[in-house]
This record gives C-alpha cells, structure tokens and sequence, in this order.
C-alpha cells in the first residue's frame, strides 16, 4: 500500500499460547475478555487445556482517501471447558475475520463498509458442532482524525445486516426465529481520563 506522508499504517501479527482457564476464555466464541461467570471456566474438567492462536490487525492507507482496516484471528484448542456448552474435554478450532475498507472524506468523516465472517467448530463427547456466521456493516462515522485506532471519541450511524450460517453451540434465535436479522443505530465511543 502507498501511504500519505501524514499517515503511517501498520500491520501487526501476534502469537499467544493459553493453558486451562486462560485457553477456555480466549477461544470464547463471543469474545476473548476474561469471564468470570462460569466457574468451569476455570476450574473445570481438563487435564491441562492448551490453547494456540494467532491474531493479525492493521490499517492502510491507499492515497488520501481510501483506507483498509482488518483482524483476523486463527486458533486450535484442546482439552479445555468449552465455553459455550461447558462441555469438559472439548477441541476447537476457530476462524475470525473483519475487513472495514472505507472511503476518507476528509480527516473526521469516513464512509464505508465493515465484512465479518467467523467459523467455530467444538469435538465434544464424541460430535462436533459448528457454529459460524457473517455480518456486513454499512457505515458513516464522524471522529477526531483519519484513523480507526486513533483518538476517540466517535460517532458512527450504521446499518448491519447479521446471518447465521451454522447454530450449535449458543443455540440463540432472533426474535422472530430467522436466521438473518437487520439492525439500524448510531452509536457513540468515548473514553474518560
């Protein structure tokens, strides 16, 4: 990618290596933040749970006015609480991907479109189950600078359309029992001192 002079994108790639409780919550399917409210999380059946996964993120920039973000995440556990079914002695292996490639107006303004896709399989008791699914965001947000991890605060108007592939480990429904949903919003990031 050509960058401006003003704007220095970056491209990252982590590693990280996980045992028991740790590996259960970062392969949570909703998230990788510690969550306390299970305490098979933790103390469940394992016998020494092992969790490999690499994680990518960047942003780029193409000219003055085209910008790229993406996150991607692989991972292989083995042996751990599964942290949707709580299932013990479980093996996953997952996918995550996000790509937001945005038209820049100006420094504050960008418009654009955020394509998530996830794949989460889980081995438990013998049967795997699979959960997965896709989300396309259209969105206008109004910030500080040109940046995505730049300075907050945010205001981003958006409309998501979300569909579920595969639905075997949460078991959750939209509420009208379909299988895609719309959702319209605005919604505001900032961050206190």
């Amino acid at each position: 990618f050509r960058k401006t002079e003003a704007d220095s994108g970056f491209n990252e790639l982590v590693l990280q290596v996980a045992s028991n409780g740790m590996a259960t919550n970062m392969s949570r399917l909703h998230g990788a933040n510690p969550y306390l409210g299970h305490s098979d999380n933790y103390f469940g059946e394992q016998s020494g749970g092992l969790l490999y996964r690499a994680v990518t993120q960047g942003e780029n920039f193409i000219g003055d006015h085209f910008g790229l973000v993406h996150a991607i995440a692989l991972g292989k556990a083995s042996d751990i609480v599964d942290p949707e079914t709580f299932a013990p002695h479980s093996d996953l292996t997952f996918f995550r991907s996000a790509l937001r490639p945005a038209y820049i107006w100006e420094n504050n303004n960008q418009t654009g479109v955020e394509l998530g896709y996830f794949n989460q399989k889980s081995k438990q008791f013998g049967k795997t189950l699979s959960e997965s699914g896709v989300k396309t965001t259209f969105f206008h947000t109004i910030r500080f600078e040109k940046s995505s991890f730049g300075l907050l605060p945010e205001i981003r108007f958006y409309a998501t359309w979300l569909k579920a592939l595969d639905n075997q480990l949460d078991n959750v429904a939209f509420a009208d029992n379909k299988d895609d949903q719309w959702k319209f919003g605005i919604s505001a990031n900032v961050i206190f001192f």
